[in-house]
C-alpha cells in the first residue's frame, strides 16, 4: 500500500504543477518566459526535494542513499550498463504510456467532450484563443513528453502509473477548447474585489 501511494504522489506532482501553471496563465497575462522560469523553479524544487530525502537518509542510517540514488537515476534515465539490458527508448516510453491510458472509458469521455466542444463552437463561432495564450498552453501540454524523454526507462517500466501525466495534455486541450477570455469568472471575481 505504501508503495502505491508513493507512485501516485510521484506521478501527479508534474500534473498538479501543470494544472496550476495553466490556471495562472488564464488568470494573468503571462509570457512564455514565465512558463520556462516557473518550470525551471519547479525542477529545482523537485530535484531538491529528492536530494534532501537522500541526504537525510544517508545521515540518519548506515545506508549510502546518495550512491543508490545516483545509480537509480542512471537506470531510470536509461543510461549506464544496467539500462542497456532493457529496451527503454523514448518512442517505447510514449507508446507504453498512451497504451496504458487507452480504454473504453477514456475513449467515451473524449468523444463526449469533443462533441460538446464542437456544439459550443458552432453556437459561438467568434470565440478564439489569442496566439500568445495558445502557444503558452501548448508548451505546458508538451510537459509529459519532455518528462518521458528525460525518464524513458522509468516511464516504460512504470507506465501503469506514469500515464497519468498525459492528463496535462488533456487539461491543456480542454483549456483551449473552453477558453473564453471575455467570460472568465475567476478574472471577473478578482476585478470585482478591487
Amino acid at each position: 500500500m505504501k508503495n502505491r501511494i508513493s507512485y501516485a504522489i510521484k506521478s501527479v506532482s508534474i500534473l498538479l504543477f501543470a494544472i496550476a501553471l495553466v490556471t495562472v496563465l488564464m488568470i494573468a497575462d503571462s509570457t512564455i518566459m514565465y512558463i520556462i522560469c516557473n518550470s525551471i523553479y519547479w525542477s529545482f524544487g523537485y530535484v531538491g526535494l529528492w536530494c534532501g530525502k537522500f541526504v537525510a537518509c544517508s545521515l540518519l542510517t548506515d545506508y549510502n542513499a546518495i550512491k543508490g540514488a545516483i545509480e537509480s537515476i542512471m537506470f531510470r534515465a536509461g543510461l549506464g550498463d544496467i539500462a542497456d539490458k532493457y529496451d527503454t527508448s523514448v518512442v517505447l516510453a510514449i507508446k507504453s504510456n498512451i497504451d496504458a491510458l487507452i480504454n473504453w472509458q477514456t475513449v467515451a469521455l473524449v468523444l463526449l467532450i469533443s462533441v460538446g466542444a464542437v456544439v459550443m463552437h458552432v453556437k459561438d463561432y467568434r470565440r478564439h484563443i489569442p496566439k500568445k495564450e495558445a502557444i503558452s498552453i501548448c508548451l505546458v501540454g508538451l510537459m509529459p513528453f519532455v518528462w518521458y524523454v528525460v525518464t524513458s526507462n522509468h516511464s516504460v517500466i512504470h507506465s501503469y502509473f506514469t500515464y497519468r501525466e498525459l492528463g496535462i495534455v488533456w487539461f491543456a486541450i480542454m483549456t483551449m477548447v473552453f477558453y473564453d477570455r471575455e467570460r472568465n469568472p475567476v478574472e471577473d471575481s478578482l476585478n470585482n474585489k478591487k
